[in-house]
């Protein structure tokens, strides 16, 4: 798992019908795991103040938010405004995220991705910016609703 300084993402097979879990390695070992069990796609606030406390002041982060869904985009964007997050961009493709990154600089920046884009998947996303030396130290956070287990 290549942490880059800040942030490295791990996936572990949850069991019972449930999804994948992600996993987050934070700076000073210590590790957050998501949810305990995955049944929705929404971050736990208490979580997320968690999380997001180990990157930055959350009024000076950048989000690049790659979401298809309308509904998700604005559940994701709304819980990131209640944290105090302002500079939110909403994408919705793979291709989208590849552009704007870039044209952004990676300070204080996160991804967060939904699992299924139109034109790739978010696992590939984190793969190509994690080939990328200007990208592979920002924060890539992959958010889904999936409940299938082979997943």
């Amino acid at each position: 798992m290549h942490t880059g300084g800040k942030l490295g993402i791990g996936f572990q097979e949850a069991g019972g019908g449930r999804t994948g879990c992600l996993i987050f390695a934070a700076l000073g070992g210590q590790y957050f795991k998501w949810p305990e069990h995955c049944y929705s796609a929404v971050i736990s606030l208490y979580f997320w103040s968690e999380f997001m406390a180990l990157i930055t002041s959350l009024a000076d982060l950048s989000v690049l938010l790659v979401e298809p869904s309308y509904m998700q985009a604005g559940l994701v964007s709304r819980m990131l405004q209640h944290q105090g997050v302002t500079q939110i961009k909403l994408l919705e493709t793979g291709a989208e995220a590849l552009a704007a990154l870039a044209e952004v600089g990676n300070d204080n920046l996160v991804v967060i991705s939904s699992l299924y884009l139109p034109d790739m998947l978010g696992t590939e996303l984190v793969t190509v910016m994690r080939e990328d030396t200007a990208l592979e130290v920002v924060p890539f956070i992959l958010v889904s609703s999936e409940t299938r287990p082979q997943v």
